[in-house]
């Protein structure tokens, strides 16, 4: 019925900066992508704890945490077999901490007054939420699908507190509501694959009438698609700023992901400024991150074609002033052996 916070998942307190290692291959497979800053967050339950701003260099993790303690995680995933393991629960366990949070900050402040009085208990989870209570961290709801957003909205209506909706795929369905509030959201770059139309020929009428079954299927299933993939350029339209979420996007998909949002009507300046900019701003750590500017760190990708061009190759990265290179992916071709291909080198001065 009330079991410790660790087994229901709730761990507010818990930060990923104790938790980050420098040998994690995420890294390497990020950075080979042209990315040099996350923000990155524990894995796991309904409240996961602190997220921490890294750069992607380091021989070891104190040398990459740039800020600890940015932002808190929440999620709507229950417990499995202890409370809270439904919605329900889940839901209810969220108003209990939050009154239970603030009958600890009001008991602080008599406490204050009045140091007769019994001391407030120690509790690292209530202490945490506190803190979101209070304005000092932002807390990121990850809601992917249309029933979390409306979810979410309904406890920051009843508890009075600010959400960051994070890592939407559905967010297309409620735009209005989104613009509404004024905040910035982090959109999912976990794209569904790809559909690829079915090619039946068949003469029987019951045929032909199945063909057409499929066809009305296929075409609700075309939209839905649609709606997902150009998701970030219907926010962007509609005034919504954002920056991208990679929680679930394994770093092979990411550029393929990015490409098709950018063939769906997002255009390359906000794609880039999802990447860059507009996250730095959330953060707030503009005066170090987000573009290339004299103080700021040195962050730089290049690239053998623009960025977001197909067939484009990240060939060097410079992150926080280390410099990683990178060989280009070799085309397939009929020279099997090699012959005549030079490989080509960044070696040397440049200006531009």
């Amino acid at each position: 019925a009330n079991p410790p916070y660790e087994m229901a998942g709730i761990m507010p307190h818990a930060e990923a900066a104790d938790m980050i290692s420098a040998e994690d291959k995420d890294i390497e497979a990020f950075r080979k992508l042209g990315i040099t800053a996350v923000q990155t967050a524990p894995y796991g339950g309904m409240l996961r704890g602190q997220t921490a701003v890294i750069i992607l260099a380091g021989e070891q993790a104190s040398d990459m945490i740039l800020i600890e303690e940015k932002a808190m995680v929440s999620t709507f995933e229950d417990a499995g077999r202890v409370f809270p393991a439904t919605i329900m629960g889940v839901m209810t366990k969220y108003r209990e901490l939050f009154g239970q949070a603030r009958q600890l900050l009001a008991h602080e402040e008599v406490y204050e007054e009045n140091p007769a009085m019994p001391r407030p208990s120690s509790d690292e989870a209530l202490e945490s939420i506190a803190e979101v209570i209070e304005g000092e961290m932002m807390m990121l709801m990850v809601a992917p699908g249309i029933k979390d957003l409306y979810r979410a909205m309904t406890l920051e209506r009843d508890m009075d507190v600010d959400f960051i909706m994070a890592n939407i795929k559905e967010g297309w369905r409620m735009v209005d509501q989104l613009k509404a509030s004024g905040k910035p959201v982090l959109v999912s770059t976990d794209l569904p694959k790809e559909l690829k139309e079915e090619k039946k020929k068949d003469e029987d009428e019951e045929a032909e009438e199945m063909d057409e079954e499929a066809k009305a299927l296929m075409k609700r299933k075309k939209e839905t698609y649609d709606s997902f993939v150009g998701q970030a350029a219907t926010f962007a339209e509609a005034g919504i700023p954002f920056a991208f979420s990679t929680m679930g996007t394994k770093a092979s998909d990411l550029r393929g992901n990015l490409q098709r949002m950018i063939k769906a009507g997002l255009t390359e300046e906000t794609a880039l400024a999802a990447l860059t900019t507009t996250p730095a701003e959330m953060l707030g750590v503009s005066n170090v991150l987000g573009t290339v500017e004299k103080g700021k760190i040195a962050n730089l990708v290049i690239a053998d074609k623009p960025y977001f061009e197909e067939g484009s190759n990240v060939r060097m990265v410079i992150a926080d002033g280390q410099v990683f290179e990178f060989e280009a992916k070799k085309k397939k071709s009929g020279n099997k052996s090699g012959e005549g291909i030079k490989p080509e080198s960044l070696a040397g001065k440049w200006s531009y």
